[in-house]
């Protein structure tokens, strides 16, 4: 049996599309490097911006909850940490998120582009050291088996599902 890795993917920013990588380098016990290194939280957020911790993944605005985010992709530079905000292909905003203003930028976007309601504007947060914004405290690697996904089309959704769908890092096939 040849498995295959079919696609990389991490999520600089929780809630928000994948951004594909070509290769990456992985340490022993560590998520990949940016994964949900930050978040969009709302106001009923249980983080305190100015000292973030793990949380749960109700204090972040989410897919599951948050639809419209799904009309948004993203793309990330390591290096330079520019988020790009794409929108039907075309970039709506960018900016920075290691500096305070280019966050700004990009809550401001948001915040336009969001529904107004209860949970108020949404404000990006940073990650402490080597925490990730994931679903789980530990730091993790997330495996997606395309076949299994194929079986619960088939059995159980009758209907096709984007892998990602579940937010994984590694997308495989063959297994």
């Amino acid at each position: 049996m040849m498995i295959e890795i079919k696609e990389i993917c991490r999520y600089p920013v929780k809630g928000l599309a994948a951004d594909t990588l070509e290769t990456v380098d992985l340490e022993m016990g560590e998520c990949l490097p940016y994964d949900r290194k930050w978040g969009i939280i709302h106001a009923a957020s249980k983080i305190d911006p100015a000292a973030p911790r793990w949380v749960g993944k109700a204090n972040f605005l989410m897919l599951a909850r948050d639809e419209k985010l799904g009309q948004l992709g993203a793309s990330f530079d390591a290096e330079s940490k520019i988020l790009t905000i794409t929108r039907k292909g075309r970039p709506v905003s960018k900016g920075n998120l290691g500096d305070p203003m280019g966050r700004t930028l990009l809550q401001t976007f948001l915040a336009g582009f969001m529904p107004s309601g209860s949970r108020g504007n949404p404000r990006i947060v940073e990650a402490p050291g080597k925490i990730s914004f994931s679903d789980v405290p530990e730091r993790v690697v997330s495996i997606i088996n395309l076949a299994s996904l194929r079986d619960l089309e088939t059995r159980v959704i009758r209907q096709p599902v984007h892998p990602h769908r579940f937010r994984g890092n590694f997308y495989i096939d063959g297994a």
